[in-house]
């Protein structure tokens, strides 16, 4: 959820609205790690291909996230506005941009797009689902991918996102381009392949790192599943394209898989053509 300047009701609960952000961030963390283990130990959550087809909210988190939502309501990404974590001017603004915007990244990748460029509201929004768990924003995003992939003559039969190592997956809670991959995949109808590719080795941050230090730093940092069949093809999905190092690793881990044809597509982009 976005950080926005505190209103003067913060001075009758200053530990209220200061706590705000780290409630939110506790209760995402055990509700995501909960779903997370689940998937894992509960057959039924899984197909036989390792895609997670169902999850169920529990109810204690769901009346917890009600109270805190109650007693902290949220704030639009884009402008701060109260009660929505994106309001309706906000979308009316972005629905008038451009959403298709071709990238230059390299075999094995085929192609490769994003919707916008790394700034503005966009920016905001991105980092408000991916540092405050803002989840209602990954449907924001899905609307735009679905638009931008009218623009293109892809054909794939798999969405895959972009995955965390699991020392940050626990630390955050969850993946921010994995919530991008579903709402994408509710909209379009194809499914999404969250196992198909790991993040075996912990890097460091690529923030600050130019391109060559981002491909050394991402070099084989990512493989394939071991039961992932060759031949597919696939979308591969993520929040912010900066270099396209990281894309461009787990494009390699697929190819040497044996995929057939890979595409990406982001929110954003640092920079564009």
């Amino acid at each position: 959820m976005a950080t926005a300047p505190l209103t003067a009701y913060s001075k009758f609960v200053p530990s209220m609205v200061m706590n705000r952000d780290s409630a939110h961030e506790h209760g995402a963390q055990r509700h995501n790690q909960q779903l997370n283990t689940e998937a894992q130990v509960r057959p039924e959550l899984l197909s036989f291909t390792g895609k997670v087809i169902m999850t169920r909210r529990p109810f204690l988190s769901t009346i917890v996230t009600t109270i805190i939502d109650w007693l902290y309501p949220p704030r639009c990404a884009g402008c701060g506005r109260l009660d929505t974590h994106w309001c309706a001017m906000c979308q009316r603004e972005i629905d008038t941009e451009p959403v298709y915007f071709p990238l230059p990244l390299y075999p094995p990748i085929a192609a490769a797009a994003t919707t916008s460029h790394y700034t503005g509201k966009i920016r905001r929004a991105i980092k408000a689902l991916k540092y405050d768990n803002a989840q209602a924003l990954s449907d924001v995003f899905a609307r735009r991918m679905e638009a931008c992939l009218r623009e293109t003559k892809w054909i794939y039969d798999t969405l895959i996102p972009v995955p965390l190592h699991k020392d940050h997956f626990h630390q955050r809670g969850y993946n921010q381009a994995y919530s991008i991959a579903h709402a994408l995949a509710q909209r379009i109808g194809v499914p999404v392949e969250a196992n198909a590719i790991e993040r075996w080795r912990s890097t460091r941050s690529q923030v600050g790192l130019n391109r060559e230090a981002r491909m050394q730093n991402v070099h084989n940092a990512f493989r394939a599943s071991p039961t992932l069949s060759q031949g597919r093809t696939f979308l591969l999905i993520d929040d912010v394209c900066t270099t396209g190092a990281t894309l461009q690793s787990c494009a390699q881990a697929l190819a040497n898989a044996g995929a057939q044809r890979i595409y990406c597509l982001t929110v954003s982009a640092a920079r564009l053509r």
